[in-house]
């Protein structure tokens, strides 16, 4: 019962959101009259490798955790993470959960379940933090191209996950002993304004432990934690090449620079914008942002709308499908 639920619930989320983008999705017939549709088809098939990469860095870090997972069984429940993610309001914690809720079903340990997936997710982040930097060295010389204050801002997102990883490693006690610091501060100003406590006695140490128990594998194997870190930069370099044949595919020959360029502010976006993987505020944001890079806005709006109807709509539809079997795999079995 509470499967069915579930599944209404984000069915209703996830129709709500089609609705309110219903005119943005509704020129894409129109304007792939004007493309060159074999570069479409192209660009098409290089999201399906993406996809493939996207389900074999879960695999695995699946597979690492001790988790017995088919590849097959994971190439769905990404599309259904994909979906998820956007269809509840809990968006990243979301499509870990559609994850989580498969555990339950293939009776597999929903923590070692829970503790691959964020790996694989923080692979693809590390991808992308690798990719930010090696712009930084190989793209110097058109720096004009490139968003500086998203950039410094991922920069140090990205180096304070790495000490959080290093010190959960190999610095425990400190790591306790400076959310403990945290906690304490957290809980004095929230008693002295609301009198109530937060966090109790425990929190500290109890969620570095989790953390812990979660990245002492890459002590033991670092090897295998690099060549993930590797696929997701793969994964994101099979992005931009899709959304440069996608320009090709309208005649716009778009130089490296302003492709990463661009990549970076819509992958950012992605994660920090207000709705679910950026859904209007991606395709409203970023062609403004390369029309100041010197891309005509009207060809910009195009060129976004087209990559992310086969890089994220796309696979939302087909998460939305799968996710009804998974939803109600206990029921039908």
């Amino acid at each position: 019962m509470l499967n069915k639920i579930l599944y209404v619930l984000s069915a209703g989320f996830f129709a709500s959101i089609i609705y309110k983008n219903y005119p943005l999705l509704y020129t894409i017939p129109e304007n792939l009259l004007k493309a060159n549709l074999f570069l479409i088809l192209i660009a098409l098939f290089i999201q399906v490798i993406k996809h493939l990469a996207l389900s074999y860095n879960f695999y695995l870090n699946f597979k690492k955790s001790g988790v017995s997972f088919s590849f097959s069984e994971v190439v769905k429940a990404t599309f259904v993470y994909i979906y998820v993610c956007v269809s509840t309001p809990f968006v990243g914690a979301g499509g870990l959960l559609a994850f989580i809720h498969f555990a339950g079903h293939k009776n597999e340990s929903k923590i070692k379940v829970g503790s691959g997936a964020f790996l694989a997710l923080l692979g693809d982040y590390l991808g992308f933090f690798l990719l930010i930097v090696l712009s930084v060295i190989f793209y110097r010389s058109s720096v004009e191209d490139f968003p500086l204050n998203y950039i410094f801002a991922l920069l140090i997102f990205g180096a304070t996950l790495l000490t959080i990883v290093f010190l959960s490693i190999f610095m425990k006690n400190f790591l306790t002993a400076l959310l403990k610091l945290l906690q304490n501060t957290a809980n004095f100003l929230t008693n002295l304004t609301h009198k109530k406590i937060y966090f109790d006695e425990k929190w500290a140490a109890r969620n570095v432990e989790l953390a812990h128990e979660c990245f002492v594998g890459i002590r033991k194997d670092p090897k295998f934690y690099l060549k993930i870190i590797l696929l997701g930069l793969c994964i994101h370099l099979l992005n931009m090449a899709s959304f440069y044949i996608i320009g090709l595919s309208f005649k716009e020959n778009l130089s490296s620079s302003k492709v990463v360029s661009s990549y970076i502010v819509l992958n950012t976006l992605e994660t920090v914008s207000p709705t679910p993987n950026g859904i209007g505020i991606i395709e409203s944001f970023v062609p403004e942002y390369m029309s100041r890079i010197g891309i005509n806005f009207s060809t910009s709006f195009v060129l976004v709308t087209f990559f992310r109807f086969i890089y994220f709509y796309i696979p939302l539809f087909i998460g939305f499908y799968l996710s009804y079997k998974i939803f109600n795999h206990k029921e039908n079995s």
